[in-house]
């Protein structure tokens, strides 16, 4: 690397721009996507994901249905690195009914999406929210999906079709991680 003086007469190192622009990003490794109609079988995955991301470990709720996301190294075993529950809504309920609860049974509803730091930014999410949508609109096209989601992932949600539904909800006991102090309610069209 050459070097350049500046204005008061120091030296410091002349960046290569040309070697910075043709730099590559590793290509990734594949992932695989397994879908546990059964939730014990990847409970303690999906904890151990949750903690990582959200520094607490989560259960999940009950009735809901669980999408993990593994990495596949050849050399290593697979590792969960994201993870989703869902849940349909009640196939009971013709209409949502009467109630203040924003996450009512009628309606489908996600509840929880982690993906390790490590492997954000790479259509893994994206990937485990599809996955999500297409499972509970095969069973009810007509209704919404909603959810609760921290801030730092409205941009996130938006570019998947969500709409924000309201004002965020502020948590007054400030309990568990932060990541869930502030929730944003939205809400995805029925028949994507």
């Amino acid at each position: 690397m050459a070097e350049a003086q500046d204005v008061q007469g120091s030296v410091r190192p002349r960046i290569d721009w040309d070697l910075v622009r043709s730099y590559r990003a590793p290509k990734l490794e594949p992932v695989t996507f397994v879908k546990h109609e059964n939730v014990e079988d990847g409970y303690e995955k999906f904890r151990k994901v949750s903690g990582k991301v959200a520094r607490s470990r989560y259960d999940i709720p009950p009735g809901h249905r669980l999408v993990i996301a593994y990495s596949q190294f050849p050399s290593k075993p697979p590792e969960a690195v994201g993870v989703i529950t869902y849940k349909a809504g009640d196939k009971s309920l013709k209409n949502p009914r009467k109630s203040y609860n924003y996450m009512d049974d009628y309606y489908h509803k996600i509840s929880f999406i982690f993906v390790d730091k490590d492997y954000q930014r790479m259509g893994i999410g994206s990937q485990l929210i599809q996955e999500a949508l297409n499972s509970m609109l095969q069973e009810d096209r007509d209704r919404p999906v909603r959810l609760e989601g921290a801030k730092s992932a409205v941009k996130f949600f938006r570019k998947m079709g969500f709409i924000s539904d309201g004002k965020p909800e502020v948590s007054a006991s400030r309990k568990g991680s932060r990541l869930f102090w502030e929730l944003y309610r939205m809400q995805h069209p029925a028949a994507v």
